[in-house]
């Protein structure tokens, strides 16, 4: 199979270009893409990538420089600047009512808030996640990630059942009362 060509009349109709800073630059691109884009891209861009919709997504940083150049004020800089996923302050002090409460503090406070914090904000993004797999994939992929990721414990029955067949295993002795007994117990 030979490969088509194109003219060079057909080629300037998809693809017009531009002398620019002593380089010659892709202006603008008037067809579909298929293959490896590499390089900066100055102006706007439309269509979809990979088959999602193309959109602008602005860096921390490229959003701090803008809210600068707007005259932004300090206070407004460290409001817009606080991570979508930082515990709110009553929040904090919730936590540091639960330290004073505990009875043997194992950790000293700082540690236990950083912990506290840590699962909190782990909680936050895997909520997202779970959310947008089940907006992009459906109701049992989110809820299936979130299963995945925060396993329900084990009741104390089942963990009593694994003891048993612990022992049961090396042979120590005949549990299959203590086994029935706790098999015929609820769940909980």
């Amino acid at each position: 199979m030979t490969e088509k060509q194109i003219t060079l009349k057909e080629a300037l109709k998809l693809v017009d270009f531009k002398f620019i800073e002593g380089a010659w630059r892709v202006k603008n691109v008037n067809c579909d893409v298929s293959g490896t884009v590499w390089g900066n891209v100055v102006g706007t861009i439309g269509g979809t990538i990979n088959g999602r919709k193309w959109q602008f997504v602005e860096t921390a940083r490229e959003k701090l420089k803008r809210l600068i150049e707007e005259g932004a004020d300090t206070k407004s800089l460290l409001t817009e600047q606080q991570h979508p996923i930082t515990p709110p302050t009553e929040l904090v002090e919730q936590w540091e009512e639960d330290w004073l409460d505990l009875e043997v503090k194992h950790k000293e406070i700082g540690w236990y808030l950083a912990d506290r914090a840590a699962q909190w904000g782990a909680d936050q993004e895997l909520q997202a996640c779970c959310e947008w797999t089940t907006a992009n994939f459906g109701e049992l992929p989110g809820q299936n990630l979130y299963l995945f990721r925060r396993p329900k414990p084990l009741s104390l029955k089942e963990q009593a059942l694994e003891e048993v067949g612990v022992f049961e295993g090396m042979g120590i002795c005949n549990i299959d009362i203590i086994r029935r007994a706790l098999e015929a117990l609820p769940d909980e």
